[in-house]
């Protein structure tokens, strides 16, 4: 199923349009008041949130062809420790990360601790009975999920998706073998 949300590929067109979104994220135009919360942020409120997956997202895309991405857990002592630093500096501290994985263990507790989540409880359930009454159209899944997210939680699940094209796309090109590992 993940398969059918992401594909396979993805192309340099959407590449660029996912950056060209990530820059358009402002503050209303703002100056920013004080540094960004990454961890328990509503980015609905501070969109800067954003921004801060966007960086480490692509950050993370470098390693996309890496074995267990997404699968494998990075240090929980150190991953806490980076949390702590992210929420001081405002940002992931990117040249302390270190491990891909470490990086993936940052951006599912940012996931983790968005204020009602990326898609709320009850977005859930929908998505499951869409899914129990035997759908596997990726559009519809979409069109249920659209009117229910804020332009920036759908702007998360955009990059989000598209990384995870590029993740599937290059576990394509390791052969599935390597996959299965």
């Amino acid at each position: 199923m993940l398969r059918s949300l992401v594909g396979s590929e993805m192309c340099i067109r959407d590449r660029v349009a996912a950056k060209k979104a990530a820059a358009k994220v402002t503050n209303g135009g703002k100056p920013p008041a004080s540094k960004c919360k990454v961890f328990k942020g509503d980015v609905d409120k501070d969109p800067r949130v954003l921004e801060v997956l966007q960086q480490g997202i692509d950050w993370l895309d470098q390693y996309a062809g890496e074995e267990g991405l997404w699968r494998q857990a990075g240090q929980k002592t150190y991953i806490a420790e980076l949390m702590d630093k992210s929420q001081k500096l405002g940002r992931f501290p990117l040249e302390q990360v270190g491990d891909c994985h470490n990086m993936v263990g940052l951006i599912v507790n940012l996931l983790r601790d968005l204020p009602g989540g990326l898609v709320d409880a009850a977005m859930v359930i929908k998505l499951v009975e869409h899914f129990e009454k035997g759908e596997t159209e990726p559009s519809s899944y979409l069109a249920l999920m659209r009117p229910a997210l804020s332009p920036n939680k759908r702007r998360m699940l955009v990059s989000l998706t598209r990384h995870w094209q590029r993740v599937v796309a290059e576990a394509n090109r390791m052969g599935m073998p390597a996959v299965a590992t």
